[in-house]
């Protein structure tokens, strides 16, 4: 019985072969824009300029209401994020779905770590504290990818397609509230925040490709060899 579910877990894919060519349209598109928010952030660039003309209106609309701005720009702190990516991985294992609790662990430690050790150094842009990009907006937005990739499935028992599309709504509308919560807060600039959105998003839909991919290999070698086994015993 157990292997059963185990088996059949490992066999649920998190995203169609189908939708590759979507899918790296989507990751060549947000890593293309984060490289350039990134490299290129001089006085008059297209990135200097998406700030000057956003941060001032977000700070002037949402600035006043502290509490609210800076209990919103925390929903992307490591404490709730660890909470969030826990409350997943139950759910996903409770549900029999191995490789979504794969993803749930993976991309969001994968995006973190790429954001805080490799890009912020790199990139080198620090200002009052702040860097590119955002490890607010990465971390957040890596667990709400997440979830929008588990509840798409349209494999058997999924969800219903008003269920998908409210969980998906709102966890991208939690996106944006984020990142306008973190630039009206004043704890990162406007590009700072599209980078992590960029960093999360690329690196959710890769991560998600190579569980698939690694796990359909080992299900099929799996299954090879019980073929191989079962001629054996017969012969």
């Amino acid at each position: 019985m157990l292997t059963a579910v185990v088996t059949e877990s490992l066999e649920r894919r998190l995203v169609s072969r189908r939708l590759y060519p979507a899918l790296a349209a989507g990751i060549l598109a947000a890593a293309a824009i984060g490289t350039g928010l990134g490299v290129d952030y001089t006085a008059g660039s297209w990135a200097e300029r998406i700030d000057a003309a956003v941060d001032g209106r977000l700070i002037a609309r949402f600035g006043r209401q502290v509490g609210l701005v800076r209990g919103v720009a925390d929903l992307g702190g490591p404490a709730v994020v660890l909470l969030a990516v826990s409350a997943l991985v139950v759910a996903m294992l409770a549900l029999g779905r191995l490789r979504g609790a794969l993803l749930a662990v993976m991309a969001p430690a994968v995006a973190t770590l790429i954001t805080e050790v490799i890009l912020k150094p790199l990139v080198g842009r620090i200002h009052l504290g702040q860097a590119y990009p955002s490890g607010h907006a990465t971390g957040f937005c890596s667990v709400a990818f997440v979830v929008v990739v588990l509840a798409l499935d349209q494999r058997p028992r999924r969800l219903p397609r008003p269920v998908q599309t409210v969980v998906c709504g709102a966890a991208l509308a939690l996106v944006g509230c984020v990142c306008v919560a973190l630039v009206a807060a004043q704890y990162h600039f406007a590009t700072d925040t599209i980078g992590g959105v960029c960093v999360a998003l690329v690196t959710v839909l890769t991560v998600a490709v190579v569980i698939d991919e690694v796990a359909d290999r080992r299900t099929k070698h799996r299954l090879d060899n019980r073929a191989t086994d079962g001629h054996r015993a017969v012969d």
